[in-house]
């Protein structure tokens, strides 16, 4: 090798590099950006799912009626994070901990044990509770009616958990 070939090599390498650094730092720039105007490009993102879903209607791929429900949910979605971003009192937040501990996160229990409990009470082949023994109103009304008991008792427990906590469900305030 003679010496216009090493610093030929040399330069190639310094590029590579370089262009990695500046490459790094484009993609650093564009997430920055990002953070910054969140909201705009929400906000497209929404104008997109619009346009898609009422084509999607036109062409009969999608009923009318989940083509109403998704113009309309997205954009409350998006008011709802950008208003709940912007909270800075403690009792909203302490409020909004008790909503989403014991409304969502007992639905997230209840689900399982529901289907669970339900089977094995009512369905199973060895099941105390018989269906065709009952009326024929409460045989379509008892898993409404045993998802409704098992929501309050998983709640009563989630409220429970909550204010042994005092709702403090993230360790960040």
């Amino acid at each position: 090798m003679n010496s216009k070939e090493i610093y030929s090599e040399e330069e190639d390498s310094e590029d590579k590099i370089l262009e990695e650094k500046n490459f790094k730092e484009r993609i650093k720039n564009f997430w920055e950006n990002c953070k910054k105007n969140w909201l705009w490009i929400n906000i497209g993102a929404i104008i997109m799912n619009t346009f898609f879903s009422w084509v999607l209607y036109y062409f009969n791929i999608m009923s009318l009626r989940y083509a109403i429900i998704m113009t309309i949910v997205p954009p409350l979605g998006i008011i709802l994070i950008y208003n709940v971003k912007n909270i800075k009192s403690i009792k909203i937040l302490i409020s909004m901990n008790k909503i989403m501990l014991v409304g969502a996160g007992g639905f997230v229990m209840t689900v399982p044990l529901w289907l669970y409990a339900g089977y094995l009470l009512i369905n199973a082949p060895s099941a105390p509770i018989n269906l065709y023994l009952l009326p024929t109103w409460l045989q379509y009304a008892i898993m409404p009616i045993f998802f409704v008991l098992i929501y309050l008792i998983v709640g009563y427990f989630l409220y429970r958990f909550g204010e042994k906590r005092e709702w403090h469900i993230s360790p960040y305030y």
